[in-house]
């Protein structure tokens, strides 16, 4: 066996390694959090006044991205600016919201 077929098995084995882990982060990219998940971290991040994302949001008033994005898109929850792409609402407008759609009396 030459060296020159020892470093092929090498490269062999490392790009096989490299591709186990390349699907690992993408199945894990992939992997929703649950709606628990999502709810607990919307109430930590109001509780410090932090943005929320659309999930967190959605999740927190009990209604779906779509909704959010809808609502986003009418105005009734706008966006922070200065994020970019990423889309982000403040804390002040999702607790508004909520107090808005609570029951009235309880």
């Amino acid at each position: 066996m030459s060296g020159h077929n020892g470093f092929r098995a090498l490269d062999a084995l490392v790009a096989r390694v490299l591709s186990a882990r390349v699907k690992a982060l993408e199945a894990a990219a992939k992997a929703k959090p649950s709606a628990a998940t999502l709810r607990a971290s919307a109430h930590e991040k109001l509780a410090q006044g932090a943005n929320l994302t659309r999930p967190e949001a959605g999740a927190y008033l009990g209604v779906s991205t779509k909704k959010i994005q809808r609502m986003d898109d009418a105005g009734t929850l706008p966006r922070c600016p200065g994020f970019g792409s990423s889309v982000l609402y403040s804390a002040r407008d999702v607790l508004r919201l909520a107090s808005a759609s609570a029951p009235k009396g309880a």
